[in-house]
């Protein structure tokens, strides 16, 4: 039981080191021609939170950047062969949510229930966004995903049965500077609690930027 914990912790922790560099504007993945699933794959995250050897919460995330908006809008346009205005809906959607935050798609779950209540206002769990410049601002809100049907879980897959999902999201500017701007090379999202601490780690390549 102790070594299948702890090989998982390291698969877990090879599979966040050689995630590759991205850009938040996008070039690396353009230029690879990446498909909404491997999209998918680079801008998601995992963290698992254990007590006494055992896993008592976990969460998967994934950063909302502009060319995993990109390929979402693909994917569905690929699937469903929407009317224009159903696309150009759901485009709107989307940049209206990103026009003044930066968000990501979580599934958390706990080994109780009561534990995953990250959009109640009063939840035990607190939520940030930290770059590797030192700049660290706290969520404005988390939206609950109202819906875990197979479309849904076809762009999210982790949110599986026991996970619930969230959209997350903070602010971009901080005293009128990007949060994420030009010097960052690395951020992450920090879920704290008196359970202790979830983080999803992101690299960026700096000559991208």
């Amino acid at each position: 039981m102790v070594r299948a914990l702890l090989a998982a912790v390291v698969f877990v922790g090879l599979a966040a080191c050689s995630a590759p560099p991205l850009t938040l504007d996008g070039g690396n993945e353009s230029a690879k021609g990446w498909d909404y699933q491997d999209l998918h794959r680079v801008w998601t995250r995992g963290s698992q939170l254990y007590r006494d050897f055992e896993s008592i919460a976990s969460g998967e995330a994934t950063f909302l950047s502009a060319s995993l908006v990109e390929g979402w809008l693909a994917e569905y346009e690929r699937i469903f062969k929407p009317l224009k205005e159903d696309l150009d809906g759901r485009r709107a959607h989307w940049n209206g949510l990103l026009a003044n935050h930066e968000c990501v798609m979580l599934a958390l779950t706990t080994q109780q229930r009561e534990w995953n209540d990250l959009a109640l206002g009063n939840s035990m769990w607190k939520a940030y966004l930290t770059t590797n410049e030192g700049t660290r601002v706290s969520s404005t809100h988390a939206t609950p995903m109202k819906l875990k049907d197979p479309t849904n879980r076809h762009f999210f897959p982790q949110v599986r049965v026991f996970y619930d999902g969230y959209t997350l999201c903070f602010p971009k500017m901080q005293s009128g500077t990007k949060v994420l701007g030009s010097g960052v090379t690395g951020f992450e999202v920090e879920l704290s609690s008196t359970l202790g601490r979830l983080a999803f780690k992101w690299q960026l390549d700096a000559r991208g930027r």
